[in-house]
């Protein structure tokens, strides 16, 4: 089974694999929680001792890293990509087979067609498969764009048994 498509990948798509990747696939999303508890514990230790300004400051620290890092790194990934105008409204081709898929820019494109056997990892969040061909890098491919989803999602289970993962949506 072949299925080729186009694409046209926009900002909120880009946004959307940012924070997939922020909140979902990295490990850093819990990093901002280590460090505020960590300083909450601080800031209760400060306390007790009796030094009032670095306790507060600590658990200052801890509000922000528990209640709004996660929003201020949101914002900062917009402000980002509302930054660069080269990213809209991108065309992408697709080619998905038997043996890989073909993921570019240019239409006739044969030549760097990525093997199955190459992929690390894909996720099947909400509206998207993100399709990691290295640790920190992927392409993504919107389900709404694809022709017939459920035969190519059951040939992507097929051929990515163990690395096909769902990730279920909190938000």
């Amino acid at each position: 089974m072949e299925v080729k498509f186009t694409q046209l990948v926009g900002k909120e798509d880009i946004y959307n694999y940012n924070m997939f990747f922020f909140t979902k696939k990295s490990k850093m999303m819990y990093f901002s929680y280590i460090v505020g508890f960590l300083s909450l514990g601080l800031g209760i230790y400060y306390l007790i001792k009796g030094e009032i300004p670095v306790g507060i400051i600590c658990i200052l620290l801890f509000a922000y890293s528990v209640f709004l890092h996660r929003l201020f790194t949101k914002w900062q990934i917009r402000k980002m990509i509302d930054r660069k105008t080269d990213i809209d409204n991108m065309t992408v081709f697709v080619e998905i087979d038997e043996e890989g898929f073909t993921y570019s820019n240019e239409e006739e494109n044969t030549g760097n067609k990525l093997l199955w056997d190459n992929v690390l990892e894909l996720y099947d969040y909400k509206n998207y498969w993100y399709i990691y061909y290295a640790p920190n890098r992927a392409v993504f491919v919107r389900k709404s764009d694809c022709p017939n989803v459920n035969s190519v999602e059951t040939m992507l289970k097929e051929k990515l048994s163990y690395r096909y993962k769902t990730v279920k949506a909190r938000d």
